[in-house]
């Protein structure tokens, strides 16, 4: 009789130790979605702050100030296309028509999209040229006419 009362015991420690795992299991990755998604509220909290601190620089036409703050934040983000952006908008700017083509390059493989939601607007025949061969007769014939 003790020894049937031991086994029934040990079978209900075995299944409330089961049971444990599987809740602590559970909790961990509960936990780990909510780091997840608290980081990705972080990183777009300091891409909004960053927006705004560039978008203040180039409404002062502080220009040479926001491309060099630009490049760094496009080395220290290389996957993340708004300090691409920001620098060719300093680029186009500052005219500097040897590096602008390779930064919208650049913005283009990172977010495709966003060529025809922002860019199109600071994007002149000659650029459209240099980055898209086919656009390039349509682009000189847009320059002949002007």
């Amino acid at each position: 009789m003790n020894e049937q009362i031991l086994e029934e015991i040990q079978r209900t420690n075995d299944i409330l130790i089961r049971l444990s795992i599987i809740v602590l299991v559970g909790v961990i990755f509960w936990c780990l979605r909510s780091v997840t998604l608290i980081w990705t509220q972080i990183q777009g909290i300091r891409n909004r702050i960053w927006r705004d601190w560039a978008n203040r620089l180039w409404n002062e036409g502080k220009i040479d100030r926001l491309r060099k703050e630009a490049i760094e934040k496009a080395e220290k983000e290389p996957r993340n296309a708004e300090g691409f952006y920001w620098k060719a908008l300093a680029e186009r700017e500052l005219n500097m028509k040897d590096e602008l083509p390779k930064t919208l390059k650049r913005v283009m493989e990172l977010a495709p999209k966003w060529k025809e939601d922002w860019m199109d607007e600071y994007l002149n025949p000659q650029i459209t040229a240099c980055l898209d061969p086919k656009a390039n007769s349509e682009a000189n014939k847009r320059i002949e006419s002007t």
